[in-house]
């Protein structure tokens, strides 16, 4: 039996330390003859500072919530939203959304649960949601109104402008279209005289007209004073816009420029079936193609992906110019020398050093 069986355990520990405190008269190890060596711990780097984990009552680590991506909102459509703008400009805004590694979602204007501040940008098309009572009400979010009549921009609220703000550069276009195609500027327009912008696409048509021919006279007969028009009222059955048309027709109009809310297929059918070209401002039926001159149309999705950094980067406050297109083109009525004298306007048109002549809200003459 060993003797340290009956050992205190103090005194056991006080031989244990004196062991080890024993060593050779030089300093050296006993059980190694390898030298030591100096080590100048002022060459030496700071030590790293100590994390200390912090915990709660629980012993359970804090953990911080991670930030919420910026979100992109599109109102989601009224029933008399135009469900070819609303699919487009959802397309667009998801992928540009993506492409800089935000959130898109659809949300209904009747519930602003989702209005906060993490959004990033509001989207709205017409009928006004109240768009500029939102603004006003979240001012640390960024609003966009896309074709919303009757805004103007705001701090946090952006405007590309609706169609009928510009429809005198649309008509304006389709006038200097047809004169530039047609024979002794035989041409006219239908439209209707019960819309706001009725009248100044009537006058912004004519003033194309005569931008390009001038006086219009004709060297052989019918002489008429072209440009021609004839409207119809909101809501013409059939039988009014065909009595339009042969107004025209009787009057040897050989190009006729279909406003934009006038007519319809029908209307555009009878045209082409007496042998009149034609110029709208949406594609064209394909019974009618052969006497289809072009299509003018405003762009929105080119505004909005065109204008999206300025958007991202300068914040909101900013109106968006509203691109014109002319699309569909008929080479053989409008050939690529033709569509060239055209397209050296557009710019000139767009950019106001080409005036109309008419204001687009009234349709009266500047």
């Amino acid at each position: 039996m060993s003797v340290y069986r009956y050992i205190p355990g103090l005194t056991l520990l006080l031989i244990f330390l004196s062991l080890s405190a024993c060593g050779s008269p030089n300093g050296q190890s006993p059980i190694s003859d390898t030298p030591t060596h100096e080590i100048d711990l002022t060459s030496l780097p700071p030590p790293a500072e100590t994390i200390v984990p912090q915990v709660t009552d629980t012993d359970s680590p804090i953990i911080s919530p991670l930030p919420t991506s910026a979100q992109i909102t599109l109102l989601s459509a009224d029933p008399a939203v135009d469900p070819h703008l609303f699919e487009s400009v959802r397309h667009m805004l998801e992928q540009l959304a993506t492409e800089d590694g935000m959130h898109f979602e659809v949300h209904s204007s009747a519930d602003l649960q989702y209005l906060n501040e993490s959004l990033r940008l509001v989207v709205a098309l017409p009928p006004d949601p109240g768009i500029e009572a939102l603004a006003a009400s979240w001012p640390q979010v960024d609003f966009l109104a896309i074709g919303i009549p009757g805004l103007q921009p705001t701090p946090n609220l952006s405007v590309i402008h609706p169609l009928d703000e510009i429809i005198d550069q649309v008509s304006f276009l389709a006038g200097y279209i047809a004169a530039v195609v047609t024979p002794e500027w035989r041409v006219g327009v239908i439209g209707n005289s019960t819309l706001p912008d009725g009248s100044a696409a009537r006058q912004a048509f004519q003033n194309g007209v005569v931008f390009f021919c001038g006086l219009c006279q004709q060297s052989h007969p019918p002489y008429h004073r072209y440009p021609l028009y004839a409207d119809t009222n909101m809501g013409a059955d059939d039988l009014v816009w065909k009595s339009a048309a042969d107004e025209l027709i009787s009057m040897a109009v050989r190009t006729v420029f279909i406003a934009p809310g006038a007519g319809n297929d029908a209307l555009l059918t009878y045209l082409a079936s007496e042998g009149v070209n034609l110029i709208g401002s949406g594609p064209p039926p394909e019974e009618v193609r052969d006497h289809w001159v072009a299509s003018i149309r405003v762009d929105y999705i080119s505004a909005l992906s065109e204008s999206w950094p300025d958007l991202l980067a300068a914040g909101s406050g900013i109106t968006i110019p509203l691109p014109i297109l002319i699309e569909d083109v008929n080479q053989d009525l409008f050939t690529p020398g033709r569509q060239l004298l055209v397209e050296k306007l557009l710019p000139d048109l767009l950019s106001g050093f080409v005036d109309t002549g008419v204001d687009p809200r009234t349709g009266q003459s500047d």
